[in-house]
């Protein structure tokens, strides 16, 4: 029998440490040993765990988002149908000083965004709540009427409706980058009663929220639901500090070189799952 060099010390434990190590990646805690027990390796134990649920919630809501796009998909399409049936053509679509003009059967989506303040703020001045009706802004002030948005001209320029981008990129590149302190909600929106098409956009003489993403100070907040959209409306800081307390998985972190990315890639998936909310 022919013996070979001497095994090194600590050898014939190399299969025990091994067995600890798979059990490691397994995020199982190994009992009794001081190293692979201490504090910071159950601390890392626990946040991957925790990173491993986020991840399985993410995956769990994307498989939701393509069984709402089928959902929706076909409603839309009986809705269509049913709304050729009932609706005369003159009155779905009117050309207008240029502009098309037209009564949707089911809700017409588009992409805006507000600054984050003490409330959210529009162009105009505050959001109160996630849905708001248009007037015209004249000298005497906001005018409530049925032609709004205005297509003649009398409101001069820029007309008055509210406005949304057709897609999320031009939203973005509109807004610029998010620096410093500042946060800006961008929001998924369904536009109804009278809406005026544009190249980019629409006007709508009522829009409301479906889904916001407040991007900012390193992170990305994803809000869904009418509970938690209200609370934003009304009260936007500790709204959010709220949100992403009870749920992490809705936070991305990030900084602002790929912020403009989570929020067109958020806002995609908001408007796949959005199932064409609001009423006609």
């Amino acid at each position: 029998m022919v013996s070979g060099p001497p095994l090194p010390d600590g050898w014939e434990n190399l299969a025990a440490l091994q067995g600890q190590l798979r059990a490691l990646d397994r995020g199982e805690a190994i009992e009794g040993d001081p190293l692979v027990s201490s504090p910071a390796v159950r601390v890392r134990l626990a946040a991957r765990e925790v990173a491993a649920s986020i991840a399985a919630e993410r995956e769990e809501r994307h498989q939701r988002a393509w069984v709402s796009l089928r959902t929706r998909m076909d409603r839309i399409v009986d809705e269509a149908r049913a709304a050729r049936d009932s609706v005369p053509v003159g009155f779905e679509s009117v050309r207008r000083g240029g502009v098309v003009v037209y009564w949707s059967p089911v809700a017409v989506l588009g992409f805006r965004a507000w600054a984050v303040k003490r409330h959210l703020t529009g162009v105009y001045g505050v959001w109160a709540e996630p849905s708001y009706r248009a007037g015209c802004h004249t000298r005497g002030g906001e005018r409530f009427d049925p032609e709004v948005p205005h297509t003649d001209g009398r409101c001069g320029n820029p007309p008055c409706g509210i406005y949304a981008y057709k897609d999320p990129g031009s939203l973005i590149a509109e807004v610029g980058p998010i620096a410093g302190q500042q946060r800006v909600a961008f929001g998924l929106v369904a536009m109804t009663g009278k809406v005026v098409e544009h190249t980019r956009g629409y006007r709508a003489s009522h829009v409301r929220v479906l889904a916001m993403a407040v991007a900012g100070r390193g992170r990305l907040v994803e809000v869904e639901g009418e509970e938690w959209l209200r609370r934003l409306f009304d009260d936007p800081e500790p709204a959010l500090d709220a949100f992403e307390a009870m749920d992490p998985s809705c936070v991305e972190y990030g900084n602002s070189f790929d912020m403009s990315g989570r929020v067109a890639g958020y806002l995609e998936y908001a408007w796949l799952t959005s199932g064409g909310a609001g009423d006609g």
